[in-house]
């Protein structure tokens, strides 16, 4: 039911990470396997969006050159992101994880009210 909500609200505004991350927190994972349903829930949705730009001819050739430098960076980021996982506690992940859900949420509503107020 959480993902269901979740994903029609990602599609209705736009923000899915956010949304996501505050129905996973409501479940109160361990947080690897935070990350890991997290990432595999993002590959799933990313897989699909790739799959559906291409059908389309989004990506012209010039684009194609970024490809090999957002793999390594993909790479790159999960490597350090393990490693800083397995510094940190449960308790200090999920008050960072609550905070940035939260900030998230902050900018999500003034970016609406900017555009209401425009």
């Amino acid at each position: 039911m959480g993902g269901g909500i979740a994903g029609f609200l990602a599609g209705f505004i736009g923000t899915g990470g956010a949304i996501r991350g505050l129905v996973l927190a409501a479940f109160r994972l361990e947080k690897n396997l935070f990350v890991g349903t997290s990432a595999a829930i993002d590959f799933g949705v990313d897989l699909s969006r790739t799959l559906i730009y291409l059908d389309s001819r989004h990506f012209g050739h010039s684009a194609w050159i970024y490809v090999p430098l957002l793999l390594i960076a993909s790479f790159a980021g999960s490597y350090f992101g393990k490693r800083l996982l397995g510094k940190i506690s449960e308790g200090l992940f999920r008050k960072v994880l609550l905070v940035l859900v939260f900030l998230a949420g902050l900018i999500l509503v003034f970016e609406k009210m900017t555009l209401v107020f425009e």
